[in-house]
C-alpha cells in the first residue's frame, strides 16, 4: 500500500465515517483465468488464489486502516478471451457479483459543505432556543 493510496483512504474514511466500508469492495484487475495463469498463482508459495489475495488486502486494510468490515473481492479481466467459456464464465461471475453488490447497497449520502454548514447552524439554534 502506497503511502498515497493510504492517504487517500484514510481520507475517504475521515469525511464519510467507518460506515463507508460497508459500501467498498476489493477489485483485482487483468485476474487471467486461462490455464497457465491458473497454474502459475497455484505454483506461488503460498499459492495465489482468489481467496488469498482477498484475505490479503483485508488483512493489509485491518492493519493500515483500522477497518473491521470483510471487504468482498472481485476479480474481472476486461481481456478475457471471448473464446474460452472458463474466462467468459469467470468475466460474467465477477461482473455480475459487482453489479449485484452495486444495486444491494444503499445508496451513500453526500453533502456538500454548504448543506453542512446550513444543517449545523439550524441545530445550534435550536439547541439555543431549548
Amino acid at each position: 500500500m502506497t503511502s498515497a493510496l493510504k492517504n487517500m483512504l484514510n481520507l475517504f474514511q475521515g469525511m464519510f465515517g467507518d460506515h463507508f466500508w460497508k459500501n467498498a469492495i476489493l477489485e483485482a484487475t487483468h485476474w487471467n483465468f486461462h490455464d497457465i495463469n491458473v497454474e502459475a498463482r497455484a505454483k506461488h508459495i503460498p499459492p495465489k488464489t482468489e481467496e488469498s489475495w482477498q484475505q490479503h488486502f483485508n488483512d493489509i486494510f485491518k492493519s493500515k486502516l483500522g477497518v473491521t468490515h470483510k471487504l468482498p473481492a472481485v476479480f474481472i479481466d476486461s481481456h478475457y478471451r471471448r473464446n474460452s467459456l472458463k474466462e467468459t464464465a469467470k468475466f460474467n461471475q465477477y461482473t455480475q457479483e459487482l453489479f449485484d453488490f452495486a444495486n444491494d447497497k444503499e445508496p451513500f449520502e453526500c453533502q456538500d459543505i454548504k448543506t453542512v454548514k446550513t444543517e449545523l447552524i439550524e441545530i445550534r439554534e435550536k439547541l439555543k432556543n431549548m
